[in-house]
């Protein structure tokens, strides 16, 4: 049986993840909403995956040879040792929140649909995984996430990877959208970023996350 969902009784933090396209503003709301929120006098523990494998699970990406079973065990294994060290200790205390950029769901999409791998097989290897309590999942047309990504590239030297292409950034986005009828009941928000800017892109986040605080 499917232990996703912990009963409330039993935890009073939250758990809200971010996930999404490249170019859809992710990572820079991902630490906004954490300053706000700490602003408000919540306490934040921003959870960014893959963390204790990390190395590992970078080096794999690269190789030629890489398999989606193999890469789906790695994170899955990753967010098993950070769910067990540092968020279900702490499931009952108040105030808490755990702010997650990427989670199951990116594993789902990236290493299930667009992979290959079963994702019943994929759920059953999280199960240990409580759901969140809300997940904003990030999406942009692909033109124009392809042309902020062009623009962080100029700025940071940070070269676009072969899933930035506005192709793939179209398929991703369209992988993201089936999520909540992969997932029904799980709470799941497609929002779409592609004519929002910065800040209006934090506002829209935030007014979601404000509902279930």
């Amino acid at each position: 049986m499917e232990s996703h969902v912990i009963p409330l009784k039993e935890k009073m933090s939250k758990l809200i993840s971010l996930i999404g396209t490249s170019g859809s503003g992710k990572t820079t709301v991902h630490e906004k909403i954490a300053f706000q929120l700490e602003i408000e006098g919540y306490r934040v523990e921003k959870i960014i995956e893959p963390h204790p494998l990390r190395d590992l699970a970078k080096s794999y990406r690269l190789r030629i040879d890489k398999n989606p079973w193999t890469e789906a065990a790695i994170f899955t294994t990753d967010r098993l040792i950070t769910y067990h060290d540092r968020i279900l200790p702490r499931m009952k205390e108040e105030k808490l929140i755990f702010l997650s950029a990427r989670n199951f769901f990116d594993t789902i999409i990236y290493q299930g649909i667009l992979g290959g791998v079963d994702l019943e097989t994929i759920k059953k290897m999280n199960s240990a995984i409580p759901y969140p309590d809300l997940t904003l999942a990030l999406v942009v047309d692909g033109e124009i996430g392809y042309e902020r990504l062009r623009i962080r590239e100029k700025e940071t030297g940070e070269v676009l990877s072969k899933n930035e292409t506005p192709e793939m950034i179209n398929q991703l986005r369209d992988y993201y959208h089936r999520l909540p009828h992969l997932f029904s009941g799980v709470p799941i928000h497609i929002l779409n970023t592609s004519q929002l800017n910065e800040e209006e892109t934090f506002r829209t986040c935030y007014d979601h996350i404000g509902k279930i605080l």
